[in-house]
């Protein structure tokens, strides 16, 4: 276990959740018998407070798991351009505690994560693969999670104060007790019910105007009615199905089909939904093709959805696509799908995997989708993504600081502040596409990564028992 960290105020009171996760994990390992580390690396740790190691409470039975703490001094922050407003390289940082995890795995993660019970259960059970990279939902919960407490009601409160979910289709609003939410300014109103679940992406705003691209099945929840009703969609063709005309069909829960339309244009399709009818399965005939720019399947873009029946305006309605635009070629070379949403709180390999792809590229930058990159290196470089499903979790507890879909302008307006840039998701999209036509990695570092040839100071507050 690699994470990061300085006693400062990052976030908000870092000490404390540092000591959460701390604690979480030592008991937890003691309960399922897991041989593990926590390398905790203090980068660059302020000179007017105490280290980590004399910061913390450590607990005096750790069981078979050991704490490192690995001292990055600022001599060596100095080095980089950006040091002065940027006080943590959250990725070189774990690049030094990867370069010295002396684990067969390594799990790169953040001092702010919760593991599921069942999640460590399960790596203690031995049976991760080498040519494997797992990924894993985060669940973020709200910040006042109870301190002091045994991990089992910590994990309890977790699972009721949820906020969000990071999904490998996107981030998604979840209810306290986890089911999925619409957004403030969703394709539907609070009213209906709806629950946009398998298939669909993340809410984005065309201006104001909200929309959702779906997938080649995509499913619809709502509470079940008495009387039959008319369900509404504005939908248009995308990128999926060649922004060419496509078919479209519904199936209720019982998969029987309550209709079907073609598609030609930006339009409203009404519905027919029987009584106590409770879910709907859309299927788009015809899309799943890729683009060069984006990983996902973006076969149609849903504009509204809801109860009654709609019509559109007099005025002709804009398009997001004109249908003269050439269609996407077959042969496209569209980055592989994979999990990269929060990649960053827990990405784990064997540790020969890390010194094969060298960790994390080394940028003078901030964070911001470095930990996406790595994720494409690691599968051209044979570690396929395995993504671990519930009831393993990893829970993020809310801060003050980091990326939320709520504080992004924020964040980037404090980044544009300081003059801290950050690598463009276009340059790791374009790299992506390099590495799927040759299903090779690009390897960014030279060998001497992690800081390889640094003395770095090490304090070891755990043994194991």
């Amino acid at each position: 276990m690699v994470a990061a960290a300085r006693n400062d105020d990052h976030g908000g009171d870092p000490m404390r959740r540092l000591e959460t996760f701390v604690s979480a994990f030592l008991e937890q390992s003691r309960r399922y018998g897991l041989q593990a580390e926590i390398v905790i690396v203090e980068w660059n740790p302020p000179a007017d407070r105490p280290s980590i190691a004399d910061a913390l409470e450590w607990p005096r039975d750790p069981g078979p798991c050991a704490v490192r703490v690995i001292n990055v001094p600022p001599e060596l922050h100095a080095r980089y351009r950006h040091s002065q407003a940027l006080e943590l390289y959250q990725m070189i940082a774990k690049n030094a505690g990867i370069r010295r995890a002396r684990g067969e795995f390594v799990v790169a993660t953040n001092i702010d994560i919760l593991f599921s019970n069942e999640l460590v259960e399960f790596i203690a059970e031995r049976q991760l693969e080498r040519e494997k990279m797992y990924r894993i939902d985060r669940h973020d919960v709200m910040a006042d999670i109870p301190s002091g407490q045994p991990v089992d009601a910590q994990l309890d409160w977790c699972a009721s104060h949820l906020l969000r979910v990071n999904a490998a289709r996107g981030t998604f609003s979840l209810t306290p007790d986890g089911e999925l939410a619409l957004e403030k300014n969703d394709i539907a109103d609070a009213a209906s019910g709806m629950r946009f679940e398998k298939g669909w992406y993340a809410r984005e705003l065309d201006g104001e105007k909200p929309f959702r691209w779906l997938e080649n099945d995509a499913e619809i929840a709502f509470p079940a009615a008495d009387s039959e009703r008319t369900l509404s969609i504005e939908i248009e063709p995308g990128p999926g199905t060649g922004i060419q005309p496509f078919g479209i069909e519904i199936f209720d829960e019982r998969e029987v089909r309550i209709a079907a339309e073609h598609v030609t244009r930006r339009t409203f399709l009404n519905f027919p939904i029987a009584p106590r009818t409770s879910r709907i399965r859309i299927h788009i005939e015809g899309g799943g093709r890729k683009i060069a720019h984006d990983p996902r399947v973006l076969n149609a873009r849903v504009m509204r959805c809801g109860w009654g029946k709609m019509a559109p305006p007099k005025l002709t309605l804009p398009r997001l696509f004109e249908r003269s635009a050439a269609p996407v070629p077959e042969d496209v070379c569209a980055p592989e799908f994979l999990h990269m949403t929060a990649c960053g709180d827990f990405t784990l390999l064997a540790r020969e995997r890390w010194f094969d792809l060298r960790g994390y590229p080394e940028f003078d930058l901030h964070a911001m989708n470095i930990d996406a990159l790595f994720c494409w290196m690691a599968h051209h470089g044979g570690a396929r993504e395995v993504i671990l499903r519930d009831p393993m979790r990893i829970y993020h507890v809310e801060h003050g600081l980091g990326w939320t879909p709520e504080g992004q302008v924020a964040l980037f307006e404090r980044l544009d502040k300081l003059g801290i840039p950050c690598l463009d998701y276009a340059d790791v999209i374009r790299w992506a596409r390099d590495m799927k036509r040759f299903d090779r990695p690009m390897i960014f570092n030279r060998e001497n990564w992690g800081a390889a040839a640094a003395d770095l100071a090490e304090t070891m507050p755990v043994e194991p028992a």
